[in-house]
């Protein structure tokens, strides 16, 4: 055991952070894969948050959940390395879980640096996949144009840019019409693609929040990964 009573705080506090972890990892690829493989879980979903889900595709959110299911298997996999290296002690296992980390920590702050300098170019790459992915395939593809004109009736929106996406804009492009679908009007209409982004960006305080929380809770990790290293090779010496 490592000696003192300091390091062994140290090492139960590290272990109890990553115990957190793997239980969280393994709750997040329980419910993920509930998701995913569970035929009756948009009802149950329904009736436990008592929203009316019929005019929603879920299945679209399925790159999503796969997306948020190899996290848990990260935070499972990352805890469980903790987990093990602070019970055996292993200077080995606690480096790999520090590298894991820390990698994992500076992608996070270099993915928001580079989200917050290339705002602007995301807005446009955006409006550019949305047209050319949904708008060019939207006369062709009976799915895509079903859940465009959702989204366009719903948001109030037109295309990826704006109008003049579509040659001739669909009854569902109402912001493109004055009252009457033979008359177009030649207005600064909102492009689908702006307004989501915009929403997304509107709402960044929650996100960093979030993030930031999660940077704290890394970085604490990474702390106590270093003392605990520090206390196992301070016993050894002592041997």
């Amino acid at each position: 055991m490592v000696v003192g009573c300091g390091n062994k705080c140290v090492k139960y506090f590290f272990w109890l952070l990553n115990f957190l972890f793997f239980v969280l990892g393994g709750l997040i690829v329980g419910i993920g894969l509930w998701i995913i493989f569970d035929p009756q879980w948009q009802m149950r979903l329904q009736t436990l948050l008592n929203i009316q889900l019929q005019s929603f595709n879920l299945n679209n959110f399925t790159v999503g959940i796969w997306v948020v299911i190899a996290f848990g298997v990260l935070l499972f996999l990352v805890g469980g390395l903790g987990c093990g290296g602070s019970c055996c002690e292993s200077l080995c296992v606690i480096g790999i879980y520090f590298v894991l980390v820390a990698i994992l920590f500076t992608l996070e702050i270099a993915g928001g640096v580079y989200f917050y300098v290339s705002k602007d170019s995301l807005r446009s790459w955006l409006a550019q996949v949305w047209k050319t992915e949904l708008v060019t395939n939207y006369y062709s593809n009976p799915t895509i144009q079903s859940q465009l004109d959702q989204i366009q009736r719903q948001l109030n929106c037109c295309g990826g840019y704006g109008c003049s996406d579509f040659q001739s804009p669909p009854s569902s492009c109402t912001v493109c019409f004055n009252g009457n679908q033979n008359q177009q009007y030649n207005g600064q209409a909102q492009g689908c693609a702006y307004l989501v982004f915009d929403g997304f960006t509107s709402n960044l305080t929650i996100v960093l929040i979030v993030a930031i929380a999660i940077l704290i809770v890394e970085f604490i990790a990474l702390v106590f990964a270093c003392c605990t290293c520090c206390a196992v090779k301070s016993k050894r010496n002592s041997i």
